[in-house]
């Protein structure tokens, strides 16, 4: 039973918490592959953006697609064509930085079928901003020589709240809205939205939580899932890399 690879290294921790009862059951053939695990908005010589591969089945679904996420995929030797779908945890760069690769080399290779990307509420406006900087492209070609659809066809968004769910086939998959975005005060209809995802094939499931704090909903989303991969960063650290980096940034950015 291998729930877990990794491509470079990773920060993220994993928790494994399978009972003895799920244990003896077949297991589905369900895996998650850490492409990306650096925090933050530094980039680092060592590792990829937040990016990571799950493999369901027949399924390949990215969840996250930092800056970096198609190199990654390739060190694995995997054809972009097989990634139908992506889902995305919330809209801070880090996260979402690779996405236009993903649409984009997909549509310039004149992959076949339709990319469905979940996400918060804003995630239409990303997709929708990616495409738009593929139109002066579209109008000349790129040069292979083949047809190719528009790109706004290929690409389809479903945006989603916390406590939805979807169904993939044989693939379960709930949202919780976790805490990344809170504030003092009351939300306003337009706040951001974290999600935090559980992905259940059959008896098994691993819980994703994105970028958060301490989360009523993530804990009660994660509830006796054979794994947890969870957020951790050294706020300190990287805090003291953009210093060394960027003496010139204002103070006020780090209050």
């Amino acid at each position: 039973m291998n729930f877990l690879s990794k491509v470079g290294a990773p920060i993220a921790i994993l928790a494994l918490m399978a009972s003895p009862v799920l244990a003896a059951e077949t297991c589905p053939a369900l895996r998650w592959t850490t492409l990306g695990t650096a925090s933050g908005p530094a980039p680092t010589p060592e590792r990829s953006e937040p990016a990571n591969l799950l493999t369901a089945g027949d399924q390949l679904v990215l969840v996250d697609t930092g800056d970096g996420t198609v190199n990654q995929l390739a060190k694995l030797g995997l054809d972009l064509a097989r990634i139908k779908t992506v889902f995305l945890s919330h809209h801070h760069m880090d996260h979402t930085g690779g996405l236009a690769a993903v649409i984009g080399l997909r549509w310039m290779n004149n992959m076949p079928g339709v990319l469905t990307v979940y996400g918060p509420p804003g995630t239409r406006q990303i997709v929708d901003d990616v495409l738009m900087t593929m139109q002066p492209q579209a109008r000349v070609g790129f040069g292979l020589g083949v047809s190719s659809p528009p790109p706004e066809l290929s690409v389809r968004v479903v945006e989603l709240e916390g406590g939805a769910s979807v169904d993939l086939g044989a693939l379960k998959v709930t949202t919780a809205a976790n805490s990344h975005f809170d504030h003092p005060g009351p939300k306003g209809a337009d706040d951001p939205i974290s999600l935090s995802y559980r992905f259940q094939l059959g008896a098994r499931s691993i819980t994703y939580s994105g970028d958060t704090g301490p989360s009523a909903a993530l804990a009660k989303l994660a509830g006796a899932s054979d794994i947890l991969v969870s957020e951790v960063m050294d706020t300190e650290a990287i805090i003291a890399a953009i210093k060394a980096r960027r003496a010139d940034m204002p103070a006020a950015i780090f209050e």
